[in-house]
């Protein structure tokens, strides 16, 4: 999700020469009207939201921080999401 925060970033060419430019492959939804912050009463930025398959909120975060915490949860969504990720190296150590 990307909610921009100047009226520059809420250019769709902006953002799509961003994902290409640091190689996102997956989809990044582009909330110029603040439609989902206002749904989750978001008042931070970075704000992150992760969510299981069967939609439930699993873990937020807001501010900076927290990475390696963040990539645990991913990599526990993903494994019970039946992805194997094995092979996948940690960004962040893992406790």
């Amino acid at each position: 999700m990307h909610t921009p925060e100047f009226d520059y970033e809420k250019k769709i060419d902006r953002l799509t020469n961003a994902t290409e430019e640091n190689d996102i492959g997956w989809l990044v939804v582009q909330d110029n009207d603040y439609s989902t912050w206002r749904y989750f009463t978001n008042r931070y930025w970075p704000a992150k939201y992760m969510f299981d398959l069967d939609g439930n909120l699993r873990f937020r975060h807001f501010g900076e921080g927290k990475y390696a915490e963040t990539e645990q949860v991913i990599r526990l969504l993903l494994d019970e999401a039946g992805y194997d990720i094995s092979g996948i190296e940690p960004t962040y150590p893992l406790q």
